[in-house]
């Protein structure tokens, strides 16, 4: 297998951290990887006393956990690539990582593990929401040599060398989301990161006013806004079709709704 190619990726922002189950996410993420024929093979942990500079095999990660009950532990990753690969930022072909003091969640997929596929996100999704509650996320395609479990963190790779001038946009964008996010200062419940095929909003992001009306109200209005439907007890589907997306995103461009743009 060439390390090329396509991933669907879920990033999931506005974690409610005291509902987390760390246990539940664990080990339903650590079946389904083994349910599409793979068995995790590296993984890490973060939390009080633990001092890890490096990543650890999945086994030893798993059982340290346990071994701790899964308590103070405030972020945890693992990962599954062929046995041929074995660098753990770049090769992983399915990851999951979550980071409670970075409130972040994102797990990705290659598509020719897993094709993309909207009713198996709109499953994954509710199941993730049954250990893990968030007020913001959004469901996006990457190219595999972009990192795409680090775009979620707004953080920059597989743009090096020689750039053309949306290469830099992007990288502009990218950095913007980490400037704005991680300081809350500069961040509100209710604003986007950009407009993604599959955003999961809240009741903050649909009652921002927009043109007069509120957000919910506007996406509405139009077919051309794309389609919005609630998902799980606190998050709606807003679905963009791709050929919508940049009129969609230049029509709210205006209301300072969009941080990455």
């Amino acid at each position: 297998m060439k390390k090329e190619g396509t991933c669907t990726a879920l990033a999931f922002y506005d974690l409610e951290k005291d509902s987390i189950d760390l246990r539940g996410l664990f080990t339903f993420f650590e079946d389904w990887f083994l349910e599409q024929g793979y068995t995790p093979m590296r993984g890490s942990a973060d939390g009080e006393g633990i001092k890890a500079t490096k990543t650890w095999t999945f086994k030893y990660t798993k059982k340290f956990l346990e071994k701790r009950n899964f308590e103070k532990i405030i972020a945890f990753w693992f990962a599954a690539y062929p046995p041929e690969w074995d660098y753990d930022a770049t090769d992983c072909l399915l990851s999951v990582n979550l980071s409670t003091n970075r409130n972040v969640f994102d797990f990705y997929f290659h598509n020719s593990v897993v094709p993309f596929e909207r009713g198996l996100i709109e499953s994954l999704i509710k199941d993730i929401s049954r250990y893990l509650k968030a007020q913001y996320g959004i469901v996006y395609q990457r190219d595999f040599d972009k990192g795409p479990g680090l775009y979620a963190g707004g953080v920059i790779t597989g743009l090096d060398g020689y750039k053309f001038p949306e290469q830099e946009e992007e990288e502009k964008r990218i950095a913007e989301w980490h400037r704005r996010y991680f300081r809350p200062w500069r961040y509100h419940l209710g604003q986007l990161r950009d407009v993604y095929p599959m955003n999961l909003l809240s009741d903050a992001h649909l009652k921002e006013p927009v043109f007069g009306k509120t957000l919910k109200e506007w996406i509405e209005s139009s077919p051309n806004h794309g389609e919005l439907k609630p998902l799980t007890d606190i998050l709606w589907e807003w679905w963009v079709p791709e050929n919508k997306i940049s009129a969609v995103r230049e029509e709210l461009r205006p209301t300072g709704l969009i941080i990455c743009i």
